[in-house]
């Protein structure tokens, strides 16, 4: 399969920022909305004792925002579907104009006490990607909400491809509707601004998965799954048979598990114990007994590290508290 770099402007890792507070670019429109108000939720460190306005969220350079069941020009899309999904081919681009990438959006009512869902892109020349925003509207009750996202992926996206959107809902959520629009730039514009553009795959390589699938979310599901908030086969309902799901268990909010090429990894763990009596000459013995299963670099971390102890602690101290690594051998698999 084609393997397809999409190029986008890294900005912040996440930022969550009030729309009348922050530059918006071709949705400069919602700034008549700013003083609209949208619960969020999806995390409470985030959502909780938050002003209500109307937030921009930045993410995987993914902006998104949740607006409430408005009716404006600029939220019809140019492609519309009544159901969860959709699909289009990229038309030719306008003389002199670029295209940037796309708008999703889609309305929606939530049920229940728990919600979780994705919105998947896939294009018949191999971008893949599935996201799952840290956080988002909650509709008032009887009511709707608008998630209105900006991908940044024009230069992955060829004249005639045929792009798939669709948003998996996985546990509360109904959608109503959902529809893509395209967004151009002037050429000019855009060289003036090409120096900010980056690969993805640079920067998110931790949240990319064996497929070439980017699995764009800080939440592991099969927590959720353990305690009953979502069924058995939610993994299997977002990618189908085509990924494992040991990839994406013990999910961080930086990424898969780091995986080694060796067909082993070294598994971290740290200990902590209490050595006592004054003989601090033990810690040393500790780490010199380590030299011969640890890399240099590695030996180096820890020496120092136990070193800086020695010099903080004194022979009168009757207890020393210790760190202690240990490194085991462990089959194929993920870190977690």
């Amino acid at each position: 399969m084609k393997v397809v770099r999409i190029c986008m402007k890294f900005k912040a890792f996440f930022k969550l920022v009030p729309i009348g507070e922050t530059y918006l670019g071709h949705m400069k429109w919602l700034e008549e909305y700013q003083y609209h108000e949208v619960c969020l939720v999806g995390d409470d460190e985030l959502t909780i004792g938050r002003s209500r306005l109307i937030q921009m969220l930045y993410e995987f350079d993914i902006t998104s925002t949740s607006l409430p069941d408005i009716k404006d020009p600029n939220m019809t899309p140019e492609y519309i579907s009544k159901s969860t999904s959709l699909s289009f081919d990229i038309p030719s681009c306008p003389i002199n104009k670029r295209l940037k990438g796309i708008n999703v959006t889609f309305k929606y009512a939530l049920s229940g006490e728990y919600w979780a869902w994705f919105c998947k892109i896939n294009t018949t020349n191999g971008v893949d990607l599935m996201y799952n925003p840290k956080v988002f509207g909650k509709p008032e009750s009887g009511e709707l909400c608008i998630w209105l996202s900006y991908w940044p992926i024009g230069n992955a996206l060829n004249n005639g491809d045929t792009v798939n959107v669709s948003i998996v809902g996985l546990s509360g959520l109904e959608v109503h509707e959902c529809g893509v629009s395209l967004v151009y730039s002037d050429q000019e514009t855009l060289e003036n601004n090409m120096e900010w553009e980056e690969v993805l795959g640079k920067y998110l390589y931790e949240f990319e998965l064996s497929t070439g699938a980017y699995y764009l979310c800080r939440r592991d599901f099969f927590e959720q799954m353990e305690v009953g908030r979502l069924t058995p086969d939610w993994f299997r309902n977002l990618v189908g048979d085509t990924i494992n799901s040991t990839e994406v268990r013990g999910w961080r909010k930086t990424g898969r598990p780091k995986q080694v090429n060796h067909p082993s990894f070294t598994e971290l763990k740290t200990v902590r114990c209490i050595i006592r009596g004054p003989q601090l000459e033990d810690i040393y013995n500790i780490a010199e007994m380590s030299k011969s299963s640890l890399g240099y670099k590695t030996v180096a971390s820890t020496s120092s590290l136990l070193e800086g102890g020695m010099k903080s602690g004194t022979k009168s101290d009757p207890y020393l508290h210790v760190s202690l690594i240990f490194f085991n051998k462990k089959a194929s698999g993920y870190t977690v």
